[in-house]
């Protein structure tokens, strides 16, 4: 959760965190896929209003974090309450 931020400021936090776990160079021992360890992240923006829930929210983010792990590996996928899409790989 990051309130006072925005979409531009989950985004980039989150560039931050797949950034500092492939500096960390962490072997991934016997995975086929990579031999470093990776993280794909979900991110979803709400405007709270009295009628938001924070279980709406989760729910958006859940299915965000599904949508990037489905296109690949260390990637991040953005859902808002406004209908944006934004997948991007680091």
């Amino acid at each position: 959760m990051l309130p006072d931020s925005d979409e531009s400021g989950a985004v980039t936090i989150t560039q931050e965190i797949q950034s500092a776990i492939a500096q960390q160079n962490i072997s991934h021992g016997s995975h086929l896929a990579s031999d470093q360890v990776t993280v794909s992240l979900g991110i979803a923006t709400v405007i709270p209003t009295v009628e938001t829930s924070w279980k709406a929210l989760v729910t958006l983010a859940d299915g965000a974090l599904y949508q990037a792990k489905t296109q690949g590996r260390d990637r991040y996928f953005l859902e808002s309450e406004i209908g944006k899409r934004q997948e991007k790989q680091l």
